[in-house]
C-alpha cells in the first residue's frame, strides 16, 4: 500500500480521479479504517477502532461505499461511554 505503483496500472490522476483515498466498504479492516481517521487528524484507542469497524461493517452491508460524514457520526456514537 505504501507504493502505489506496484499495484496500479493507472494513476487516478491519469484517469480524471482525485486519488489518494482509500475506498471503506464491509471488508475493510480496522487498519484502513484507522488510516482514515489519522488521515484526518483523528486518533483512536485499541477498543474503540474495533467497536467503530464493527459498526461501520454494519452500516457497509448495507452502502457501497463509507464516506466521511457517515464515519463522522459513527465515529461520534463509538467515542460515547458504553
Amino acid at each position: 500500500i505504501k507504493n502505489r505503483r506496484t499495484y496500479e496500472a493507472l494513476r487516478a490522476e491519469d484517469v480524471g480521479g482525485r486519488g489518494g483515498s482509500i475506498v471503506l466498504g464491509k471488508l475493510s479492516g480496522a487498519h484502513a479504517l484507522r488510516d482514515r481517521l489519522e488521515g484526518g487528524g483523528v486518533t483512536i484507542g485499541a477498543m474503540g477502532i474495533h467497536r467503530l469497524a464493527t459498526m461501520m461493517k454494519g452500516l457497509a452491508s448495507n452502502l457501497p461505499v463509507v464516506y466521511g460524514s457517515a464515519l463522522a457520526a459513527l465515529h461520534a456514537i463509538a467515542s460515547r461511554p458504553s
